[in-house]
């Protein structure tokens, strides 16, 4: 839903994988460069102090400087140093020549370092995000088909007919690197959002899951079956402790819905048609920064009511890294005025109703709706705000 979680799950296309050279490497680049340049002007500034001092720096004086300066560089690289500079203007320009034949040692050694560090950089195989593969040449080509195989979306109940009570499972791999997991039963189930990369290591193709919410970190073997309707196969999945080669078989497009009903779009709704001030084919949203880090909502997700005042919907409770769904129906009622002032909301899994009074106002230019007896908030009266049409539509049929 709105991060990695409730993304809009269309048109993410970046490109990750990229090498960029380390700060450090940098650093010290810059560094022996700036070092360079200071020995040079320090040098200049001295060996003209001491020479003027010493007596005036004629050509012959220079001419000298500069063979006791080669013969000093001579003599450091022999192993002599002791010998080096008799008079005070010839052992700064000796100085000058030891300090500067360091430094351009030293710029030497970081960029012969930099080539050794860059160099496995850019030879080893990329580990490449999901992305576009289309525009994209890339030189690992087992990842590049590995990782479009595994795009979309793989259930473990793929007989599923959408029945709040049936069970669901399933991995999502969404274009752009980002995922989810869901797990519980198709009326009340839990998500989690994690990004996803694919490589290889000696057990074959790996798909490496970063969960969002605890930073977790699962590198998956796995492959894909191509008899009939593909499978993926997972040997370990630690979602499902004690089974070995679990089975995910992909969902085509067609029957999305019956396994992510508030994902999958709504083809039905006209959303040309909706009035922006109806209460219903809205997200109504409630929420909250944490001090602690992160943001948590509460969610009504409500699809557009047929001419009786019915619809259905989900609500969700969590943050935009984990969040639980729970599917519902509701029925608008209105008073002799023609207004909706009451909502009927039924939670068919749990075999929960509640009506409750119904106000839409607007506080700072934004329309909120307020629930006076939120069965989902203990009863409490609880406030949300109108967050625009209703999302489902992060999957394409």
């Amino acid at each position: 839903m709105c991060s990695a979680a409730f993304i809009s799950l269309k048109g993410m296309n970046s490109v990750s994988g990229s090498c960029e050279i380390p700060i450090t490497i940098r650093f010290f680049v810059v560094v022996a460069g700036v070092v360079v340049a200071a020995v040079d002007v320090f040098g200049g500034v001295v060996e003209r102090e001491h020479a003027s001092a010493e007596r005036p720096m004629n050509d012959s004086t220079m001419t000298r400087c500069n063979d006791i300066v080669a013969a000093c560089q001579k003599c450091w690289i022999g192993g002599r140093p002791g010998s080096c500079g008799e008079e005070p203007a010839m052992a700064w320009c000796c100085m000058r020549s030891l300090i500067g034949f360091s430094a351009v040692a030293l710029s030497m050694v970081v960029i012969a370092g930099l080539g050794a560090v860059l160099r496995p950089i850019t030879s080893r195989p990329v580990a490449y995000d999901v992305t576009d593969f289309g525009s994209f040449a890339i030189d690992n080509d087992v990842a590049n088909d590995a990782a479009m195989d595994l795009k979309g979306l793989w259930s473990r109940h793929p007989d599923s007919t959408g029945r709040d009570d049936e069970p669901m499972a399933f991995y999502y791999f969404h274009t752009g690197g980002v995922g989810l997991y869901r797990y519980g039963q198709i009326g009340h189930n839990t998500t989690n959002s994690y990004t996803w990369r694919v490589d290889h290591d000696d057990r074959g193709p790996v798909v490496e899951l970063r969960y969002t919410k605890t930073g977790v970190v699962q590198r998956l073997a796995f492959s894909i079956e191509r008899d009939g309707q593909p499978v993926l196969v997972l040997p370990v999945d630690p979602k499902q402790p004690g089974i070995s080669n679990a089975r995910y078989s992909f969902m085509p497009p067609p029957d999305l819905g019956a396994v992510a009903p508030d994902l999958v779009e709504d083809i039905g709704d006209d959303v040309a048609s909706l009035d922006a001030h109806r209460l219903d084919h809205r997200l109504w949203i409630d929420q909250q920064t944490f001090a602690t880090g992160g943001i948590g909502f509460r969610l009504y997700q409500l699809r557009a009511a047929g001419i009786d005042g019915r619809g259905t919907g989900w609500v969700h409770i969590g943050d935009f890294d984990d969040w639980s769904t729970e599917s519902l129906s509701y029925r608008l009622l209105r008073n002799g005025a023609g207004d909706v002032d009451r909502l009927d909301l039924k939670f068919a899994l749990r075999g929960d109703q509640s009506l409750t009074p119904v106000q839409v106002f607007v506080v700072d230019k934004k329309r909120s709706l307020r629930l006076q007896h939120d069965p989902r908030d203990f009863g409490a009266s609880h406030d949300y705000v109108d967050g625009g049409p209703s999302f489902a539509g992060f999957i394409s049929r």
